[in-house]
């Protein structure tokens, strides 16, 4: 099936965002929720706990985050969105819950993919069930949807880039691995029929928005189920320096390009 890419951020214009339920660590601050290292966290204490995200104007969204976190497969997070109610809780555009996967492998995310995206100012959102009622979160991504017509070539490849280094002596043939702190995700992929609809259209605009700072997020397939959706979204950087990204119009009303993403952490 054919997946879908996230890009511009809402989050990155730092919205207003309000606790309703629970506490915040005065050192790890709610605007860490839009930083640009997923790595610093904001602290929540309580459970449940509930805040709203305030966008000034309304939005269109179509894929939420919630990402490197502590939460395990017991975590359950809930977002509610409306275009009039600053509570968020009138819940008239999105009334929805993930259950979180294991932090093991995908550092607790909670991804939700809705059927197509919605406009909407206030989001409001509940982490529930968080172990000994502490929950660290990395970030908040909320993301427009630029959903495919067609999917993947056969090899694409979804995998991870140990980080660790590896020495040997030469002489006594020693060896000194020293293993890495992280392992991030990473993704390369062909696209091999863009149709002119999205070469000419919401492609090359994601595309030509982009810098070497901008996150987007990958969804291989849009039929996956809530746990697939959490283990393979992918939040990260798609242009790095040194690179080029294009379309190559190679026949009549089709285009192909490739991608590669690495997550960021």
């Amino acid at each position: 099936m054919a997946g879908a890419f996230g890009y511009a951020d809402a989050m990155r214009a730092a919205p207003a965002i309000t606790m309703i339920t629970g506490t915040v660590d005065d050192g790890m601050p709610l605007s860490n929720l839009y930083d640009d290292q997923p790595g610093v966290r904001t602290r929540f204490n309580g459970s449940p706990v509930r805040f709203v995200v305030d966008f000034g104007a309304s939005i269109t969204a179509g894929l939420i985050i919630l990402g490197n976190t502590t939460l395990d497969e017991t975590g359950v997070v809930r977002f509610y969105g409306s275009l009039t109610d600053p509570t968020g809780f009138a819940a008239e555009i999105m009334n929805e819950s993930v259950v979180t996967t294991n932090a093991s492998f995908c550092r607790g995310q909670a991804a939700l993919l809705l059927s197509a995206d919605v406009s909407f100012r206030y989001l409001r959102i509940h982490i529930e069930n968080a172990p000994g009622g502490v929950a660290d979160v990395g970030f908040l991504a909320v993301f427009p949807t630029l959903r495919l017509n067609n999917g993947m070539a056969f090899g694409a490849f979804e995998g991870r880039l140990p980080t660790g280094t590896y020495d040997q002596n030469a002489f006594t043939g020693a060896e000194f691995p020293v293993p890495g702190l992280t392992a991030p995700r990473v993704a390369r992929f062909t696209l091999p029929t863009l149709r002119t609809t999205e070469f000419y259209g919401t492609l090359r605009d994601m595309l030509d928005g982009l810098t070497i700072a901008s996150n987007v997020a990958w969804v291989p397939e849009t039929t996956l189920s809530a746990l697939e959706l959490n283990r393979r979204t992918l939040f990260g950087r798609l242009l790095n320096p040194g690179q080029e990204y294009g379309i190559t119009r190679d026949r009549p009303l089709l285009g192909t390009t490739s991608f590669a993403i690495r997550e960021r952490i």
